[in-house]
């Protein structure tokens, strides 16, 4: 019976690192066993075999260049923050710089076992896809081709909803470098556009159309690179009243919101303006005094719009 042993340096007895055991049958001169080398820095190692019968009696000398590896990186696609994990053996104990092409992921200090595992966030950097590689003074530059991280354009909205006229930011990642950012509403091309950094990356601001209700915004580089769509609501304008019943000549409140902002409103009596305005705020509110006109017995209707025609759905008032 033999044992296979791991050194750093080059001798034949003293033990090691024990890799595996051998078991020669008798009568037969050879035996093999399977190894896992062991996790440590780069380097020169050595093996040799030693008798459990007699420890002087080395069967084998063998010698070993361990070099630096990436073994993975935890996802192959991606966006600009989202955290990726890169993995390595053998390297030299060092900090070491990991890239994606020419863009520094980020830095590690491997330890006495070699290991790399570097998680950190994704860094501002241009779309398309990046080769891994990790630079060390003493590991030397190590790319494996193999191993890709595809950066991906994403946007976001600094309000996901809002009012008529209200003015938000729109900033994207991943894009074209110095590439022309063209802001898309319902997937139509607007008349927003931005110029992207050195890193593809941007921010500008939008006024949504003023279309109540649900809608998309997205955002393309000049080579069609477009970031999946954001939902934006316009908030439909709205009023209440202070009461629903009374007499002609009361005075009752009128208060609204999602108006155009700074804007004259009108009231209306059943669907007719009024001598009645005011002006919305700069968030685009108001709160009005009405008296009630004089009129026939029954339900009739009070509603609001602004200078733009922008109405709010009536409410019932009884007399």
């Amino acid at each position: 019976t033999y044992t296979v042993y791991w050194t750093s340096t080059n001798v034949t007895s003293g033990g090691g690192t024990s890799l595996c055991t051998i078991n020669v049958p008798v009568l037969q001169t050879t035996g093999n066993c399977n190894i896992t080398i062991p996790a440590t820095t780069k380097g020169t190692y050595y093996m040799h075999v030693e008798s459990l019968l007699d420890n002087s009696d080395p069967a084998y000398t063998l010698s070993f260049t361990l070099q630096p590896k990436i073994t993975s990186i935890s996802s192959s696609s991606g966006y600009v923050g989202d955290t990726v994990t890169v993995s390595g053996t053998g390297f030299a104990q060092e900090t070491v710089t990991v890239k994606f092409g020419s863009y520094t992921f980020g830095t590690y200090a491997v330890g006495t076992n070699g290991n790399l595992s570097l998680s950190t966030a994704v860094p501002d950097m241009p779309y398309g896809s990046k080769n891994i590689s990790v630079e060390g003074a003493l590991s030397g530059t190590i790319t494996y081709l193999a191993l890709t991280f595809t950066v991906n354009p994403k946007i976001s909205l600094s309000a996901n909803s809002g009012v008529y006229n209200t003015t938000i930011t729109v900033s994207g990642t991943g894009f074209d470098a110095s590439s022309t950012i063209t802001i898309t509403w319902d997937g139509a091309d607007t008349t927003t556009t931005t110029l992207s950094n050195t890193l593809g990356s941007f921010s500008t601001n939008y006024t949504p159309s003023n279309s109540a209700g649900a809608h998309t915004i997205a955002a393309h580089d000049a080579a069609s690179h477009t970031a999946s769509g954001l939902t934006y609501v316009v908030i439909n304008p709205s009023i209440t009243i202070s009461i629903s019943t009374g007499k002609v000549g009361d005075s009752i409140t009128v208060d609204g919101t999602a108006f155009k902002p700074s804007s004259t409103i009108t009231i209306t009596w059943d669907g007719a303006n009024t001598s009645t305005t005011t002006t919305s705020s700069s968030t685009g509110t108001f709160s009005k005094s009405f008296t009630i006109p004089e009129t026939v017995y029954g339900t009739h209707t009070i509603g609001a719009h602004d200078a733009d025609n922008n109405s709010a759905p009536t409410k019932s008032f009884s007399i």
